[in-house]
């Protein structure tokens, strides 16, 4: 794979928790896997490929997780970027900071009230952790709780995940857009693929359609076009990326 003429090939985006980090019952305990970090390392040490991590973790959390400052980083789902030669943040951020903090503090008191869930405070948005609730009902109903007091918040909606119900804005933009933005800036007709795991990165797959190769991973219905079974099998995969001609 040779670099075209003043820019990058190929544009790799990966998600972290799920994708390249296994799940962990508490994002603080995730911890990406060395053959991850390897494939990583290998690739971003190419001329002509450009990698991002784009997470719905915020980017102060995210950074350190991955360790790599050569990568470009999509935080908050893609409403905040930062990497060489790239800074941006969604202007239609600021005006929703009170709606947020407003909405942090609901959450935290909802979530008191159920032994195991706990509230992840990303500036931009906010995550309700219920991997730790042993009781599917009362998960449910702190979820039911959380979409009554969202009735009040009609700039901010609520998005269920994989143990976790994700607040975030209304603002027309996900990982996707992110991606897109990217490659415009940094990329223009890199061939771009786009690895995730979860209903966030569903968004991402819709928004890139065919302009990206998507891959899914682990289960279920997706928008994806390829599959990856876990997180083992996306290492390998960007292992190959990285060794590719």
């Amino acid at each position: 794979m040779s670099r075209a003429w003043g820019g990058y090939r190929l544009f790799v985006a990966v998600d972290f928790d799920g994708t390249l980090a296994p799940l962990a019952p508490r994002p603080e305990r995730a911890r990406l896997p060395a053959a991850a970090r390897r494939a990583l390392e290998r690739l971003a040490a190419r001329p002509d490929v450009l990698v991002a991590i784009a997470s719905g973790r915020a980017l102060s959390t995210l950074q350190p997780k991955v360790g790599l400052p050569e990568l470009i980083y999509a935080g908050n789902h893609g409403l905040d970027v930062a990497g060489p030669g790239l800074r941006w943040r969604h202007p239609g951020l600021p005006p929703l900071r009170a709606a947020l903090r407003r909405v942090v503090r609901r959450a935290s008191a909802l979530a008191a009230t159920v032994p195991g869930a706990w509230v992840e405070d990303k500036v931009w948005s906010l995550s309700v952790h219920v991997r730790a609730v042993r009781s599917p009902t009362a998960a449910l109903g702190l979820g039911a709780s959380l979409m009554d007091c969202m009735r009040e918040e009609p700039t901010l909606r609520l998005a269920p995940g994989k143990k976790v119900f994700e607040i975030r804005t209304r603002l027309p933009w996900d990982k996707g857009d992110a991606i897109m933005l990217t490659r415009r800036r940094l990329a223009p007709g890199a061939v771009t693929v786009f690895i995730g795991d979860d209903t966030n990165d569903e968004e991402g797959f819709r928004t890139l359609g065919a302009r990206a190769l998507c891959v899914k991973v682990g289960q279920g219905a997706s928008k994806a076009r390829w599959r990856a079974r876990d997180t083992k099998v996306v290492a390998r995969l960007l292992e190959r990326l990285a060794k590719a001609d």
